[in-house]
């Protein structure tokens, strides 16, 4: 473990150490990368005014997310569309796409050193992303996003969709989404989500199964003029284990969030996953029981300071298992003359084997905007597999291009 990190310290010092340089020399503005650039161009605004830390969203950005990607200036407007014939409007300058390399990319394991594992690679074409996202007519929205990458079993970059979503937004209390993603998408905190992250590493809150996973779903969310401080969402989804001919709905999220003060958010999530599946011989094998509890507050100062923790416990009656799962995550802008970089940590323990094993994984990044639609990152990532276990560590340098 000590020798893990000590390698932790060394990778980030050396890792600095060689950035600095480009640090010095590069002017930018903060927060001016942007995941899709395309809200950047329809608006006429700059990032930041969305993302103090990216790409977690600010309070204009969650108001932004909820109005249907309508900007407080636009919502008697037009909203941004352009008419193409009398009952079609497409969104203005929608389509976005962004380009992730991984230039340098190292895992290795402490009781095997001598693994084809503990050797550097490098993807420098990793993945593909294209966006639609923006105003797709009067009241509607709409967010698609495809990728490439090449991944293990993926090398051929075979082009598929993320997610693809349809908002309607009549008011503010009554927004209704419908398509393919996290059951929770309208969620403009995403406390859990996987999709606004700053290391290279995912959150495990999903990437370890402790919240329910991209699937067909229909949600209900928005703020009422009663309590305009919380934020609601319900949604119902379908068991995405089988194919889509036999994915019967069963799985319901509900999900709330209260802004305590203006730099305080305190919120809650509760899933109920109960669908059939494993379809063979006409009829279903099985039938999935298990419910996710989470507990989340979201800390945003005007200086920049970005802080997150949840909680979930899973309770599996299929497996018969319970597990659960810690996340801290925070990042800070530090501004080096005009040069700012972004230091950034995510810390996540959880269990598995019903609370039987224990692991720990850290997560740390240094985010450097190189140019207003390019961001570098430093991360180093460590996973502690506790008494016995073979820690692995992870350092990758990562280059991402919006345009």
């Amino acid at each position: 473990m000590k020798k893990s990190i000590k390698m932790m310290v060394c990778g980030m010092f050396g890792g600095v150490t060689l950035l600095l340089p480009t640090l010095l020399l590069t002017t930018f503005s903060a927060g001016d990368a942007e995941a899709v650039p395309s809200f950047a161009r329809a608006t006429g605004k700059s990032c930041a005014s969305c993302h103090t830390v990216w790409p977690m969203l600010n309070k204009e950005g969650r108001k932004f997310k909820e109005a249907g990607y309508v900007s407080g200036d636009e919502k008697d407007a037009e909203g941004g569309t352009m008419e193409v014939a009398d009952s079609l409007t497409l969104a203005k300058n929608a389509f976005s796409a962004q380009v992730n390399s991984r230039l340098y990319d190292k895992k290795s394991f402490e009781k095997d050193p001598g693994n084809d594992k503990d050797v550097a690679r490098m993807r420098s074409l990793h993945e593909i992303e294209l966006f639609i996202a923006g105003i797709a007519g009067n009241n509607l929205s709409t967010f698609v996003e495809a990728k490439a990458e090449d991944e293990v079993g993926n090398t051929d970059f075979i082009l598929e969709i993320a997610a693809g979503v349809v908002g309607f937004h009549p008011n503010e209390a009554a927004n209704i989404y419908f398509g393919f993603a996290e059951p929770t998408f309208a969620d403009p905190y995403s406390a859990y989500a996987n999709g606004r992250r700053v290391t290279r590493g995912g959150r495990g809150v999903e990437d370890k199964g402790f919240i329910t996973g991209g699937s067909q779903f229909v949600s209900l969310s928005g703020r009422t003029k009663a309590i305009p401080r919380l934020f609601y969402l319900a949604a119902i989804s379908a068991n995405n284990r089988d194919d889509y001919e036999h994915t019967p709905l069963g799985n319901s999220s509900f999900r709330a969030v209260y802004d305590a003060t203006p730099w305080l958010s305190i919120g809650g999530l509760y899933q109920q996953e109960k669908a059939k599946h494993n379809w063979a011989g006409n009829k279903y094998g099985s039938e999935s029981d298990a419910s996710n509890v989470g507990i989340d507050a979201t800390v945003q100062f005007e200086d920049g300071l970005d802080a997150n923790i949840c909680y979930v416990q899973r309770d599996n009656r299929e497996a018969k298992e319970k597990n659960n799962i810690l996340a801290i995550e925070a990042g800070y802008p530090l501004k080096l003359a005009e040069v700012q970089i972004v230091p950034y940590c995510r810390v996540e323990q959880y269990t598995k084997n019903d609370g039987k094993d224990t692991y720990t994984d850290y997560h740390f990044s240094v985010n450097h905007i190189i140019r207003p639609n390019l961001r570098g990152v430093l991360n180093y990532e460590m996973i502690d597999k506790g008494t016995g276990g073979n820690d692995e560590s992870r350092i990758t340098l990562v280059a991402d291009l919006g345009f």
